[in-house]
């Protein structure tokens, strides 16, 4: 016999790699399967794939996003119509033909609202409260024992990321949607509040009365910051009305510093619902403007609500079109053309039926048959 092994078997394993590169191509469509195969394409693959990867998780992050968002506003729209019906109840209630009898059912049905109310201001999407804040795991209002509701949020929106390094502000906060200014204070003002509100600073950060109740000091929650406090220069009536010194002795502030005293409108229900049952249309009477604030503050929150809603709407779109970008980029770089491997995949077919006929062949002859 003529040993042809080594020829042979060179050019067995040259088909035999071929036909594994061939029958992965055919069943998975890329081009290569190790970065050995061809540096530059694997080299694009990876960086395809890193960024479909970042854009995917952003997208996933802003659609969750866009779904509280959603859920959001649709709270605000029914709290809006609340406070308005509240309004509606509270001018029914003081109609000159209203019997205290009367006067008694429009302060349950009022109870009702405040619930409602509270309900909704506690609303909770994938397990975060939409209006609590910065901390999406605390409860934004609690209600104790007497029926007082204490906002337990911060002023500090939650960021969300709708780019690489690019966060955009989620939402509104509880201190936004019921809770309104009663006065505010910027650079050499006063600032004048009463024990029951709360000050919030332009950044959302709170400060509160010290235990001497001779200064307020800036927090972050529950955490005094250093070195913000304004002294308080009088306390006058009962309850007394506090006045600080001029807010720019803030230290670390040098523009747009404003604070803002807020009051709780649960507060004002409370206080409704207890003139009704007391029949007193005075605090009724003065009820009614604290109401058109309640509702002033609500809607200007639900117009900023929109603006960041539309926001992240239009981030959505913009990584959809990244995301079909960096897809089709993939398919370009990294797809097989099955039309080719199919043909290639034939002639293969082809070579190794014309290989295997010659060493069929070649192992018959002889020196006999030679010689013949």
């Amino acid at each position: 016999m003529i040993d042809t092994s080594q020829q042979m078997d060179y050019r067995l394993t040259n088909l035999d790699n071929k036909h594994y590169r061939i029958n992965y191509q055919m069943s998975t469509g890329k081009k290569i399967n190790q970065g050995s195969e061809n540096s530059r394409i694997y080299g694009r693959e990876i960086y395809i794939e890193n960024k479909i990867r970042t854009y995917k998780g952003l997208k996933n992050e802003i659609d969750k996003t866009n779904s509280e968002n959603s859920v959001s506003d649709t709270a605000v729209t029914n709290i809006k119509v609340l406070i308005d019906s509240i309004k509606v109840s509270v001018l029914k209630a003081l109609n000159s033909g209203m019997t205290p009898q009367n006067k008694q059912a429009v302060a349950s049905n009022i109870e009702g609202m405040k619930d409602n109310i509270l309900t909704m201001s506690n609303t909770k999407v994938h397990g975060e409260y939409v209006f609590t804040g910065s901390d999406t795991t605390i409860e934004p209002f609690i209600e104790d024992s007497k029926g007082n509701v204490t906002y337990k949020g911060n002023g500090v929106l939650k960021k969300i990321a709708v780019a690489p390094n690019d966060y955009r502000d989620r939402g509104v906060t509880g201190a936004d949607i019921l809770m309104y200014s009663t006065s505010m204070a910027e650079k050499t003002q006063t600032l004048k509040f009463k024990d029951d509100e709360r000050i919030y600073d332009q950044n959302g950060l709170e400060w509160k009365m010290n235990a001497a109740k001779t200064q307020v000091e800036q927090y972050d929650r529950e955490n005094k910051l250093t070195g913000n406090a304004l002294a308080i220069i009088s306390a006058v009536g009962t309850p007394p009305v506090y006045t600080t010194a001029a807010v720019n002795t803030a230290s670390g502030y040098t523009n747009d510093f404003t604070l803002r005293a807020k009051h709780n409108f649960f507060d004002d229900m409370n206080s409704i619902i207890k003139a009704l049952k007391d029949n007193d249309d005075t605090t009724l009477r003065n009820s009614l403007d604290e109401i058109d604030q309640a509702y002033s503050a609500t809607n200007v929150a639900h117009a900023k609500l929109g603006g960041r809603n539309k926001s992240f709407e239009e981030a959505g779109e913009h990584m959809e079109a990244k995301l079909t970008h960096y897809r089709i980029l993939d398919q370009e770089v990294s797809s097989a053309d099955l039309s080719r491997v199919a043909m290639e995949s034939k002639a293969l077919e082809m070579t190794y039926s014309g290989l295997y006929s010659t060493i069929s062949k070649m192992n018959t002859l002889s020196l006999v048959n030679f010689l013949r």
